[in-house]
């Protein structure tokens, strides 16, 4: 009865332990691959915390522009709704994601051609070697329906370590204090 106590311990302990290694973050970078990509974004890096089931996206590091945290979907559809927006994708490999209204209150105006203020992101699911597409889209009141305000496409560029360097670049640029 005592091994038993001894083993069931370790076990629990050993859980915990290796739980907290499996939650990582990975850093995957694309290339635009669109020139509606590269006007928009530029080349991006997603950060992807990986869990012990599971993957999210917390940040796109984008080239152009001030970066876009991401947080769980609060949109009034799912990822099934997309269907017509997805075109051939399967909804299965896609996540939707909000986009941070505060971080991502210059890019939601510009991405979707107008005065939105709620977004959101749908994204393919990143692996290396693989493309990558991005969906922005949001709530269309009149037609109670997701609509899609921009699709972008990107090529994968290698996988990294550590996150990339702070886009003082774009901050400093004439573009960044009129919202680009």
């Amino acid at each position: 009865m005592r091994a038993l106590r001894l083993f069931l311990t370790l076990l629990v302990i050993s859980a915990a332990a290796s739980s907290a290694a499996a939650d990582t973050m990975r850093y995957l970078s694309f290339d635009a691959a669109t020139e509606q990509s590269r006007w928009r974004t530029g080349d991006i890096t997603l950060a992807i915390r990986k869990g012990l089931l599971s993957q999210r996206i917390d940040v796109v590091f984008r080239r152009k522009g001030s970066d876009l945290p991401l947080l769980a979907s609060d949109a009034p559809f799912d990822v099934n709704a997309l269907g017509a927006i997805l075109g051939d994708r399967d909804p299965g490999d896609v996540r939707l994601y909000t986009i941070d209204p505060v971080k991502g209150a210059k890019f939601m105006p510009i991405a979707c051609e107008g005065r939105q203020t709620k977004a959101w992101m749908a994204i393919s699911n990143p692996r290396p070697y693989k493309p990558l597409t991005i969906w922005v889209v949001r709530w269309d009141e009149r037609a109670k329906a997701p609509a899609l305000c921009v699709a972008l496409d990107y090529r994968f560029r290698g996988e990294w370590k550590m996150p990339p360097a702070p886009n003082r670049s774009a901050e400093e640029s004439p573009y960044y204090r009129s919202g680009n």
